[in-house]
């Protein structure tokens, strides 16, 4: 799970909505299934926030890469490679370490790494390109504060945000690391 910080030290976390199917109307993370030879939970969640985004978060060159990307379906976009060469990026963000967060359900099934990202992202941008693609999404910020109080929220988090038990704890650990 992304996050931002400000130059004032404001924690904010990297949402999307999808428009469809049973996430539709929550505030989700970017997440979803091992693929058959990926033995690293790392590995499997640097794959699927690039393919969830199109690796538009990571990217430079927008512009030009979103021409190629947004003709592709889906498993033309998971097999491009612009993918992998944005998901080798990620991999190697969370495999540094010393500014991430990891959690996990109680059976291990869930891997959630907390990760910070440019909070100058332009999401206006993103969002318009995937407004126009097939599968129709949406990316907005919600501050720590936010998240931690549930007060506030443009959706509600969908469940398997908050399935993580050490999630809040997390937060309020980013949280601190940032503060000024």
């Amino acid at each position: 799970m992304p996050f931002g910080v400000d130059s004032d030290g404001r924690v904010s976390f990297l949402f999307q909505r999808t428009f469809e199917g049973k996430k539709a109307g929550t505030a989700i993370d970017f997440a979803g299934a091992v693929i058959p030879g990926e033995t690293d939970p790392m590995i499997t969640a640097s794959r699927e926030f690039t393919e969830e985004t199109a690796g538009l978060l990571t990217m430079s060159e927008l512009q030009q890469k979103w021409k190629v990307i947004e003709e592709l379906d889906e498993n033309g976009v998971q097999q491009h490679p612009i993918i992998f060469e944005e998901s080798a990026k990620i991999l190697k963000l969370l495999k540094a370490g010393d500014q991430i967060w990891e959690g996990n359900t109680d059976n291990h099934e869930y891997y959630v790494y907390y990760f910070p990202i440019n909070r100058n992202i332009d999401l206006e941008t993103i969002n318009k390109a995937f407004l126009k693609n097939k599968k129709r999404r949406e990316f907005f910020w919600i501050s720590a504060q936010v998240v931690q109080s549930g007060q506030g929220l443009p959706y509600p988090l969908h469940p398997r945000v908050t399935c993580i038990p050490t999630f809040y704890s997390i937060v309020a650990s980013i949280m601190a690391r940032y503060k000024k």
